[in-house]
C-alpha cells in the first residue's frame, strides 16, 4: 500500500517484517490529540504492542509500584505484568526483572511496568 504523503526510500533494503514509523506525523497526531483533549493532564497513556513470538523478545522488565512506607510485596505485584507477558509470548516474554516502590506515580498509576524487547 502506498501513502500519498510518505516516501521510503531504499525500500528494497528493508528487511521484512520491519517497523517503520513517520517521526513528523507521530508528533503532529500528538499535537493534535492534546489540542482536541483540551489539556494533557485528560490523556491517559496506553502502549500498542505486537504479540507475535517470532518479532519479539523480551530482554528485560521493570516494576515501579506506588506504594505506602513499610509496604513489602513488590515483587508479588510484579509477577502479574511477567504472567502476562509469559502468557502472551511464550519462552519470549521471559525476561531480567526487578520491582521498585516508589512514593508517587504520573496519574496517580498504582504501577507502572517498562519493559526493553529486541526485534527478531
Amino acid at each position: 500500500m502506498k501513502l500519498k504523503n510518505y516516501h521510503l526510500e531504499g525500500e528494497e533494503k528493508i528487511i521484512s517484517p520491519a517497523m517503520i514509523y513517520y517521526r513528523d506525523a507521530i508528533v503532529e497526531n500528538t499535537k493534535r490529540t492534546i489540542e482536541l483533549a483540551g489539556s494533557v493532564d485528560r490523556l491517559w497513556y496506553h502502549v500498542k504492542t505486537h504479540k507475535c513470538r517470532e518479532l519479539v523478545t523480551m530482554q528485560r522488565q521493570m516494576g515501579y509500584v506506588n506504594a505506602e512506607q513499610g509496604f513489602q510485596l513488590h515483587s508479588k505485584l510484579a509477577d502479574f505484568a511477567t504472567e502476562y507477558f509469559c502468557g502472551e509470548l511464550g519462552e519470549a516474554g521471559v525476561a531480567a526483572r526487578a520491582a521498585l516502590g516508589v512514593a508517587s506515580l504520573p496519574g496517580e498509576a498504582p504501577v507502572e511496568i517498562q519493559i526493553i524487547c529486541a526485534a527478531g
